[in-house]
């Protein structure tokens, strides 16, 4: 019969019959044409030589697996001076020479490996009717040509991270079809260089302040029309104002801040914030029995919960039974070794019995008993504070909180390590459990006598909102921010900012002119600005405006054209999403051909 609609065929092919089975079709499949012509000199042929069969993988049909089974026949070639004197006929629509997989079949492979990745498509291809590995996917999409870079006017340039603060990639984005035109292998001005020659219809380029574009654009491109990007604009200028805030951090104020929830108000509850481990973990401290001096119970579950268990955990007894499990099969395998090496054996032929290594092999033969397991370093294990844990936390549900005095009780009882490793373990016990405030002990020292608090048991005053220096950094945000986007408590930091001094004041002055001068885009202002800011005293702000002449065409074009970096970041992040999916296979070849045929 001739070809069916859920398997569609080229002219000449029909299908001889179709045998179902529990796990795929068989399809067998032949040729009706009397001719076939010779794939080396093209004359037609029509004695035929012998027939053989061929079987190859197609899409699914109702999620079952197909497999054709073709029926290929052999010509004699009648051109005598033809090298070739039998040919096989060849199907080229339907599969290609020596390919196990039809051309259909293949190209859903590809989509579906471009789509996703190596790892992912052999996991989604079963559940869609296909068979296939990773590497069989990745053979598949090298295999892809990749178009050649089209022709670009306006151009969009900034780096990527291979590896975060070792090895750095370039995208090249077109900013009027909003889509990535090409991946360059690193970021070095040389390979910018080369490839802006080979492209000189580029007319406007849009990066970030890095020198490295700036340098090989004027170089390889003087056509081109630089264009800075507004938002790093704002970031150096709040670098600039950072580091000028760091010179005056003891002349900024002191402005009121929320009061936090006071933690812990009734210490058998625990706070409601810190969920219901830090609550469990408060019920020993305030109860009068001793500690055990094992790692059970209460000490246990609170060295499990801090944030550096690694000092005083334990080992578990599930852990425990594990390692004496494994111990066990090691154990067996030491007395395998042994027994085989009397009976004759060598260490090669040992290995490949018991699928272990020559070197396993060789410790096992030469140790006079079982070789133990050394003890290996890593989270988890005993400190030597551990053996103090409980003299530290009788002595803090006591009300010892001074770290100084609790560090000389424990070095009297014999305890050798460094002040750090008792200062962490006391900011993690006054950060989980705190005294209730107005509790915070039961007894104070006074002249080396110890009397009763007289506030112990009493309601504690309402606290006081405190007050703490702003730092330079939210100071330089504070004054890059938008004056319509503060809120109120921020609007009145700035005026309480700008009152303590009048180079605060004009500093401050300076930044709002330039924040409006970018969002605004007034490129009138810009030269202005440079100028007040030079004539300005301030270090900081005149080393920014030293920079902005430096470039100062690739500014003044930002602020008259309206191309920026905004979608080559989005971009980034696009290819980031991608790099991350490819489960570190991503070498460039792979992530430059998912890049661009995604785009």
């Amino acid at each position: 019969m001739e070809g069916s609609p859920f398997l569609p065929l080229a002219e000449g092919l029909h299908i001889e019959r179709v045998t179902p089975s529990a796990h795929e079709l068989l399809v067998q499949i032949s040729s009706s044409s009397p001719t076939a012509c010779c794939p080396l000199c093209g004359t037609r042929a029509w004695r035929i030589h012998s027939r053989y069969t061929r079987r190859v993988a197609d899409l699914p049909c109702v999620g079952q697996h197909v497999t054709l089974q073709l029926t290929v026949r052999k010509f004699f070639c009648p051109n005598p001076s033809c090298p070739r004197k039998i040919f096989a006929e060849q199907f080229p629509e339907l599969v290609p020479s020596y390919a196990r997989l039809t051309t259909r079949l293949r190209d859903a492979l590809v989509a579906l490996g471009l789509a996703t990745c190596g790892e992912l498509s052999s996991r989604l291809a079963p559940k869609l009717g296909m068979t296939v590995t990773p590497t069989t996917i990745l053979r598949r999409l090298r295999a892809v040509p990749v178009s050649p870079v089209r022709t670009v006017r306006k151009l969009g340039v900034d780096d990527f991270a291979w590896k975060k603060g070792n090895h750095y990639g370039t995208i090249l984005v077109d900013l009027e079809k909003h889509a990535v035109i090409d991946l360059l292998p690193d970021r070095e001005k040389k390979t910018f260089k080369k490839w802006l020659k080979d492209h000189p219809e580029v007319q406007v380029i849009s990066r970030d302040r890095a020198s490295t574009y700036a340098d090989a654009a004027k170089e390889a491109a003087p056509q081109a029309t630089q264009v800075a990007d507004r938002y790093h604009l704002l970031v150096n200028l709040r670098d600039h104002l950072k580091s000028f805030l760091d010179h005056k951090r003891t002349s900024l104020p002191q402005v009121e801040i929320d009061h936090p929830d006071a933690p812990f108000h009734d210490q058998r509850l625990g706070a409601k914030g810190e969920g219901e481990v830090l609550a469990a973990l408060m019920t020993p401290l305030v109860t009068e029995q001793e500690p055990e001096p094992s790692h059970q119970g209460s000490i246990a579950s609170f060295v499990r919960d801090t944030k550096r268990e690694k000092w005083f955990h334990k080992q578990s007894p599930a852990v425990f039974a594990q390692s004496q499990a494994s111990r066990r099969k090691r154990l067996a395998r030491f007395e395998q070794v042994r027994a085989l090496h009397q009976q004759g054996l060598s260490m090669r032929t040992i290995a490949r019995e018991l699928r272990i290594s020559r070197k396993v092999v060789s410790t096992f033969i030469q140790a006079e008993t079982f070789p133990e397991q050394a003890s290996r370093p890593r989270k988890g294990v005993m400190s030597k504070l551990d053996p103090f844990v409980p003299s530290l936390l009788k002595r803090w549900r006591e009300g010892e909180y001074n770290g100084a005095h609790l560090y000389q009780e424990i070095r009297e009882q014999g305890f050798t390590g460094s002040y750090s490793l008792v200062r962490r373990l006391l900011a993690d016990l006054r950060r989980m459990h705190p005294p209730a405030p107005g509790t915070r002990r039961s007894w104070v020292r006074k002249e080396g006598r110890v009397i009763e608090d007289p506030t112990f048991g009493k309601p504690s005053p309402r606290p006081q909102p405190k007050r703490k220096r702003l730092t330079p950094s939210q100071v330089a945000w504070l004054f890059v921010c938008h004056p319509e986007k503060r809120t109120e408590q921020q609007q009145h930091q700035v005026e309480i900012v700008c009152q303590a001094g009048d180079d605060l004041q004009h500093v401050y002055a300076l930044a709002q002119d330039f924040v409006m001068m970018i969002s605004q885009q007034k490129a009138e202002a810009f030269e202005p600005w440079l100028q007040r800011a030079e004539q300005s005293g301030i270090a900081s702000l005149q080393g920014l405006a030293k920079g902005l002449r430096r470039d100062h065409a690739a500014v003044n074009a930002a602020l008259t054209l309206p191309w920026s970096q905004g979608q080559v970041e989005g971009q980034v992040n696009r290819l980031k999403l991608i790099k991350r999916q490819m489960f570190g296979r991503a070498q460039f070849d792979l992530l430059r051909l998912r890049v661009l045929q995604a785009g």
